[in-house]
């Protein structure tokens, strides 16, 4: 949570968590835009029917060694990564390009049914 007196910054990123129908009344306010507009289609689930997962690559994974686009991820396993955090850090490359390891942990854009 941030504090209340945390003075927010340009290019800040706010990560939301609550009710859903909160969102909206976020988005009216000025200054502040929905930074991933450009991935709500990226999947087939409605916008209020999605969830935020994380899931850890197991150490004997065929995941393993394969970028994320090889493995057609989002068409396979109807997810959509997020963010990849690799001994702690966040993986600074682009998604699709990330050569998946064993104890990565990934931030998944999911629907119900992946649960």
């Amino acid at each position: 949570a941030v504090a209340p007196d945390t003075m927010l910054q340009e290019l800040d990123t706010l990560w939301f968590a609550g009710n859903i129908h909160a969102v909206t009344f976020l988005l009216k306010m000025p200054g502040l835009l929905h930074t991933e507009e450009r991935h709500v289609h990226k999947t087939t689930v409605d916008i209020l029917e999605r969830r935020l997962v994380q899931v850890v690559i197991a150490p004997h994974s065929m995941l393993i060694d394969q970028t994320v686009k090889d493995l057609r991820f989002r068409t396979k396993y109807g997810a959509a990564i997020v963010a990849v955090q690799r001994r702690g850090e966040r993986v600074q490359q682009k998604i699709g390009d990330i050569a998946l390891r064993a104890g990565d942990l990934l931030l998944l854009d999911t629907g119900p049914q992946f649960l």
